[in-house]
């Protein structure tokens, strides 16, 4: 059989984007495809100023810089105390981070990946992958002519792991956490900062968006009355609820629907094999309370790229410390985690705190 591909990367959001970025810039023939026509749906996020030489490494920065991206400043937590924490990116090393326009950010790198030389292809549900008799591995799509075989396969389909299951892996899921969010058309009140507040049954998340927005996004279990607040009605009353994200809401007007979204913590335990490996949230997909998701999409679907690159050539080796270092940042992660929600300890007997809380003492 012949090799249409070096690789094919499985979908074309952020991680599998930078992949393809990485790996066609290596000389390799990438193949990227994604069930969306339209994969620009997300509407916001935030990225560190840490993500500024993995945009340099990847070759836009540049495009970066130049799109509709607001800065972001700081963080502001009522955590733990009414009494804000604040934490100034000024003396940051890295700079200032930004409140992305999510749309933009995954259209550059979608560009990016065709400007390299990959071929993408939208609207092209994954549907299998089998092993041919050569090693090669034989790809079918939904709504596509045929099939396309490659050497490698990158699974970058988020917390489905669509690919990496179908070679066996088994993804873990640490915990119930569930976000509900909306935007609204807000008046800009200057302030460029990430605001966050905890309460009884989860926390809060709000921060200004490009065009005059500002989302806010509710995160608790989906066992404790996640469901109801997809009604609107219910969900603003639960904002204005709070002590101090509630004020830039009080005179703006929701422009979407709430929407439920999955935010546990999720981790595949083998996330490399042979021929394929995962990224970005299919190999680890973090607590939002972290802000460690878009970062850790970069870096993985860069790492991984050049660890792919060598063991086209034969060489395992990259591959191999590509797998230990997500362990490693797995392990990390559970214990700043546990470490973050140990700060919170005004409500004890609250079903989502308490379950937090363990997490602390299993990570001492």
């Amino acid at each position: 059989m012949t090799t249409d591909f070096d690789a094919a990367i499985v979908v074309a959001g952020p991680a599998g984007a930078a992949a393809a970025i990485a790996l066609t810039r290596l000389g390799r023939r990438v193949l990227l495809v994604d069930a969306a026509s339209n994969p620009y749906r997300k509407i916001g996020e935030s990225l560190p100023g840490a993500a500024r030489p993995l945009l340099l490494d990847l070759g836009v920065l540049p495009q970066f810089l130049a799109g509709d991206h607001r800065p972001c400043y700081g963080n502001v937590a009522f955590w733990g105390s009414e009494r804000p924490t604040v934490h100034d990116f000024l003396f940051d090393p890295h700079g200032h981070g930004w409140h992305l326009d999510r749309a933009c950010f995954d259209r550059m790198l979608l560009d990016g990946a065709r400007e390299a030389g990959a071929e993408v292809r939208l609207g092209a549900p994954f549907r299998s992958v089998n092993s041919a008799e050569d090693g090669t591995r034989v790809v079918s799509f939904e709504g596509t002519n045929g099939t396309y075989s490659c050497r490698w396969m990158l699974d970058a389909t988020g917390r489905r792991s669509l690919v990496s299951r179908q070679f066996g892996a088994l993804r873990r899921r640490h915990d119930q956490l569930v976000a509900i969010h909306a935007s609204f058309r807000v008046q800009n009140d200057g302030d460029d900062r990430t605001w966050i507040e905890a309460c009884p049954d989860g926390w809060w998340y709000s921060a200004d968006i490009p065009g005059s927005r500002r989302v806010a996004a509710f995160f608790t279990d989906v066992n404790i009355g996640a469901k109801t607040l997809r009604n609107r009605s219910a969900f603003l009353d639960k904002l204005h609820s709070t002590q101090h994200l509630r004020s830039p809401f009080a005179r703006s007007e929701m422009d979407s629907e709430p929407h439920w979204t999955d935010a546990a913590t999720t981790i595949l335990e083998q996330a490399v094999g042979e021929g394929w490996c995962a990224v970005g949230d299919a190999a680890i997909a973090f607590d939002p309370l972290c802000s460690q998701g878009l970062f850790s999409a970069l870096y993985t679907g860069l790492r991984a790229a050049q660890a792919v690159d060598t063991a086209l050539d034969g060489s395992t080796s990259a591959l191999e410390s590509y797998a230990e270092r997500l362990k490693e940042i797995a392990t990390q992660y559970h214990r700043n985690l546990a470490y973050c929600y140990a700060q919170e300890r005004r409500w004890n007997d609250s079903p989502f705190w308490r379950c937090r809380h363990q997490l602390d003492l299993q990570h001492r």
